[in-house]
């Protein structure tokens, strides 16, 4: 009886050490989830104001989630957050109809989010622009190579299909020359007329 008042007494100590952390990751999740949204709030609140071009402004949005890219061990939490407008104008160019999102980072001070950065694009986005039309600049015009090369592989395929159908052509006519000879032993056989030595 003790070694079962024992045993039911760790297996509630591993239950109860696993509930209070479902909680820890609960509260933890409702304070990213809180400065998320206020974060989210201070980047689109200035797009509802009139002196907003009337395709860029908004009447309202909402919050919608966020995803974490960032490790434990980083001493910022970057995240992007996703959010729905409703535009100002039918004319809208800035926003998209089903989700946008924005980027953001957050440092972790006393336990608590502080926004160190928000923006509609990701950091450093200009300089990956300017360095992706650098390559696209000095990329060789090779399209007509690829293509022969192309041209090339699939003739091989193509051969190897012939081949490999040829010979399996010719096993089947084998295999069932072979079970035809068997049948017409047989019937001899059962009829009398061959007789096996």
């Amino acid at each position: 009886m003790k070694k079962i008042l024992i045993s039911f007494m760790i297996i509630l100590l591993i239950f109860s050490s696993q509930v209070f952390a479902v909680e820890d990751w609960k509260k933890e999740n409702k304070k990213r989830e809180e400065a998320f949204e206020k974060a989210l709030v201070e980047l689109l609140e200035k797009y509802k104001d009139e002196s907003i071009p009337e395709d860029e402004r908004i009447l309202d949005y909402r919050y919608l989630g966020f995803g974490t890219s960032s490790v434990e061990e980083e001493e910022l939490v970057k995240v992007h957050i996703d959010f729905i407008v409703t535009p100002y104008s039918s004319e809208n160019t800035k926003w998209d109809d089903s989700n946008n999102i924005c980027f953001a980072e957050f440092s972790k001070v006393d336990g608590e989010y502080k926004l160190e950065w928000i923006s509609l694009v990701p950091r450093n986005y200009d300089k990956f622009l300017e360095k992706f039309e650098e390559y696209q600049k000095n990329i060789p015009d090779n399209v007509e190579t690829e293509i022969v090369q192309g041209e090339k592989n699939e003739d091989l395929k193509s051969g190897k299909i012939q081949e490999m159908s040829s010979i399996i052509f010719i096993l089947s006519s084998i295999v069932l020359i072979l079970v035809i000879l068997s049948i017409i032993i047989k019937l001899l056989k059962k009829r009398g007329i061959f007789k096996a030595k």
